[in-house]
C-alpha cells in the first residue's frame, strides 16, 4: 500500500494483528544526514510529534529489564520481539511521517541534480566565454602585430621625415648666416650713405641757419622801424583820442544844458497849467457847493411845507385845511361834485 493512502480499521478478534513502529529504545522521528531546517509546518498540522517513553533510548535499559517487559507483554504494550505497538492513527501518522521523509529526499534529490545542471551549464558557458576571450586575445596579438608593424612603419617614416627636417633646418640656418652678413653688409653701407646724407644736411642746415639769420636780422630792421611809426602813431592816436574826449565832453555839456533849460521850461509850463486848472477846479467846486447850497434851502422849504400839510390833514380840528393851492383846488372840486351828486 503506498505511503500516501491510511491503513483502515478492519475488525477482527483481539490479537489477530498489531501495528508497530520500531523496536524499544529506537527513535522514531530520525532525519537523514542532508536534511535542511523545515518551516512548512509551524503548527504541526501535518504530523503530530507525540513523545512515546518506549521509544526513547535513554529508558532503553530500562525497558529491556525481563520484569518490565514481562509486564509491558502483559498489558500489551509490545510484542514477543519487542516490538512497541501503537494505534492505528499513530501508524497512519508515522506513514505520514515517513512520506514526508521521502518527498524531501526526493525534493533535496531534484535541488542537488537542478544545481549539478546548472554547474554543467555554468562550465559550459564558462568554457564557451573562455574560447571566446581565447579568440578575442587572439584577435587582439593580431591587431597588435599589425599595430606594431604600423608603429614602426610609422617610426621610420617620422625618422626619414626628420631627416629630411634636419637637411632642411641646416639649409635653412645656412641661409639664415648668408642673410645676417648681407645684413651686416647693408648696415654698414646704410651707415655709410647715412654718414654722407648727414654731412649733407649739415652743410644745407648751416646755410639755412646763414638764411635764417639774415632774414631775422632783416626782421628786426624792419621791426624797430615799424615799432617806430607805431609809436609815433600812438602818440597822434592819443593826442586825436584826448581832442576827441574834450569835445565829446564839451558837446555832453552843451547837451546836459540844453536838457536842464528845456526841463525847466517844462516845469514852468506845468506849475502853470497846475495854477489854471487848480483854479477851474476851485471855480467849478464853488458853483458846485452854490448849486448843492440852492438844493438844500429847496429841499428845506420843501420839508417845511410837507410839514405844514402833513400838520393841517392830520392834526383834529384841522383836517379840511389845505397847505397849498394846488391841494385847496383838488379838495374845492370833490366837495362840488359830492354837492352835485347830492
Amino acid at each position: 500500500m503506498p505511503l500516501e493512502s491510511k491503513i483502515p480499521m478492519i475488525p477482527g478478534p483481539k490479537g489477530s494483528y498489531h501495528f508497530t513502529r520500531n523496536k524499544i529504545g529506537r527513535k522514531l522521528w530520525v532525519g537523514s544526514a542532508d536534511a535542511q531546517f523545515d518551516l512548512s509546518d509551524p503548527y504541526n498540522y501535518e504530523a503530530e510529534w507525540i513523545y512515546d517513553p518506549l521509544h526513547d533510548e535513554h529508558l532503553k535499559k530500562f525497558f529491556l529489564r525481563p520484569i518490565n517487559i514481562k509486564r509491558m507483554m502483559k498489558i500489551g504494550l509490545v510484542t514477543k520481539k519487542l516490538d512497541a505497538k501503537c494505534s492505528v492513527k499513530d501508524y497512519n501518522m508515522y506513514r505520514k511521517y515517513l512520506k514526508k521523509l521521502y518527498n524531501d529526499s526526493i525534493n533535496l534529490e531534484i535541488k542537488h541534480r537542478a544545481s549539478m545542471d546548472l554547474e554543467r551549464k555554468t562550465l559550459y558557458f564558462t568554457e564557451k566565454l573562455a574560447e571566446k576571450d581565447v579568440e578575442r586575445m587572439k584577435a587582439r596579438e593580431k591587431r597588435m602585430e599589425a599595430t606594431s608593424l604600423l608603429l614602426e612603419k610609422n617610426r621610420l617614416e617620422e625618422e626619414e621625415k626628420m631627416q629630411k627636417q634636419k637637411e632642411r633646418q641646416i639649409k635653412i640656418e645656412q641661409r639664415l648666416r648668408d642673410l645676417k652678413f648681407k645684413k651686416i653688409q647693408d648696415k654698414k653701407m646704410r651707415i655709410q650713405k647715412a654718414w654722407e646724407k648727414a654731412e649733407i644736411l649739415r652743410r644745407k642746415h648751416e646755410a639755412a641757419a646763414y638764411i635764417e639769420r639774415q632774414k631775422i636780422v632783416k626782421t628786426l630792421k624792419r621791426w624797430r622801424d615799424s615799432e617806430c611809426q607805431r609809436k609815433t602813431a600812438r602818440v597822434k592816436r592819443k593826442l586825436q583820442e584826448k581832442q576827441a574826449k574834450q569835445t565829446a565832453v564839451e558837446e555832453k555839456w552843451r547837451l546836459r544844458q540844453e536838457m536842464q533849460r528845456k526841463q525847466i521850461e517844462r516845469e514852468n509850463f506845468l506849475q502853470h497849467c497846475s495854477i489854471e486848472e487848480r483854479a477851474i477846479n476851485i471855480k467849478a467846486y464853488d458853483t458846485k457847493v452854490d448849486r448843492e447850497r440852492a438844493r438844500m434851502q429847496r429841499m428845506g422849504e420843501q420839508y417845511k411845507m410837507f410839514m405844514k400839510c402833513y400838520a393841517s390833514r392830520h392834526v383834529a380840528g384841522q383836517r379840511d385845511g389845505m397847505c397849498c393851492i394846488k391841494r385847496h383846488r383838488k379838495h374845492k372840486v370833490r366837495r362840488t361834485n359830492k354837492k352835485l351828486k347830492r
